[in-house]
């Protein structure tokens, strides 16, 4: 296990400024000064694609970096144009010829996954799709009740955690049915709800804790986060939370990276929001923790997705070589995996970027 000294608060502050400051340096190289994308490391496969662009536009703005009007026109209108008029999703042709794992259609009509990721990044700039995702246009609440998955994992359309934000898409453009479709979606998420670890789904939740922290991470990032409703079982949330993070197989050194140590903290991060249930224990958990996370920070500026090494592939996507470099996605969450972390530890202490969108946190008050 790799060991790391803590900091004082004051030398935390100093060095999250440091951090900021090297990320927005970082991302400025990564942008592509001929257009409207980004890069997603170095040493990227393809210079500029839409997995890369949905992140760096993301951290353009958590980071508070400027943008012009003229600018953000040209940011919407390049990630607009990626989605599929007829099936409202997004495909992105620079994902052809590096696909590791056959998939036809999803590069044809689009992939559920990212398209949540685009329309994040567009809310970021303050809007949203112009067309409606017609396959959760079609269903009722009856029907997509019988169709959503509450085990998988990313780019199955009926993922809960990556459809309940298409939902709300498709609840801006008033197309008819949201609005019912997404009553249902929150009322069915406490449903789901394990009443004896508070996460999801209901009676399938055993030790390790790691797979289900991850769907909880989805269900709250996507669904329950951004509708704002009162949570259930704050504080078995928190239990399992703090049984979890002592299990080094999934969160040491050599075994984590982003994903583990991001699902993890905003689980524990989103319910503290709710409840002050064994608090002080997550604080002095967080204290331990974040010295950790600090670590993963390279000297390029930014984060690898792994400690040590770049995202190599992303929903059977090629996205790098796996060198010792900083990505986006690797950036994108340790970024707000050490706001969390720190808002946690030192509540006193100011972090110097705002959460991205993708990674939606509930601001909701404390019951």
């Amino acid at each position: 296990m790799r060991t790391f000294a803590s900091s004082t608060p004051t030398e935390l502050e100093l060095r999250l400024r440091t951090i900021g400051e090297g990320a927005a340096l970082w991302l400025r190289r990564r942008r592509n000064s001929g257009g409207p994308g980004f890069s997603f490391c170095e040493h990227a496969l393809v210079p500029v694609e839409l997995n890369a662009t949905t992140c760096g536009i993301e951290l353009w703005v958590m980071l508070g970096l400027p943008l012009s009007s003229a600018e953000r026109t040209q940011w919407v209108d390049h990630l607009q144009s990626f989605q599929n008029p007829r099936t409202g999703l997004v495909a992105d042709p620079t994902w052809k010829n590096r696909q590791a794992a056959g998939n036809d259609s999803r590069l044809r009509d689009g992939d559920t996954f990212f398209t949540m990721t685009s329309s994040a990044a567009l809310e970021a700039l303050g809007t949203h799709f112009r067309h409606p995702i017609a396959y959760l246009a079609k269903e009722n609440a009856g029907t997509l009740s019988q169709r959503t998955d509450w085990i998988g994992g990313c780019h199955h359309p009926y993922t809960v955690g990556d459809y309940g934000r298409l939902i709300l898409a498709n609840l801006r453009l008033g197309v008819p049915g949201a609005e019912s479709q997404w009553l249902w979606l929150n009322k069915a998420l406490h449903e789901q709800q394990d009443s004896a670890t508070g996460l999801w789904p209901s009676g399938g939740v055993t030790a390790p804790f790691t797979p289900s922290i991850n769907r909880t991470f989805h269900m709250l990032r996507s669904s329950w986060n951004l509708s704002q409703e009162p949570y259930s079982l704050p504080e078995r949330m928190v239990d399992s939370c703090l049984a979890a993070c002592e299990d080094d197989s999934f969160y040491g050194w050599e075994s984590g990276f982003a994903c583990n140590d991001l699902d993890l903290a905003i689980v524990a991060y989103s319910a503290a929001q709710w409840t002050s249930h064994r608090i002080e224990e997550l604080r002095q958990w967080a204290v331990r923790r974040l010295p950790m996370l600090l670590a993963v920070w390279k000297t390029d500026g930014g984060f690898t997705f792994y400690h040590e090494r770049a995202m190599e592939i992303h929903g059977g996507i090629r996205m790098s070589g796996g060198g010792s470099e900083s990505d986006m996605w690797g950036t994108l969450m340790y970024l707000g995996a050490i706001k969390m972390m720190t808002n946690l530890a030192y509540p006193e202490l100011p972090v110097p970027w705002a959460f991205s969108r993708v990674h939606a946190v509930s601001g909701g008050a404390k019951p």
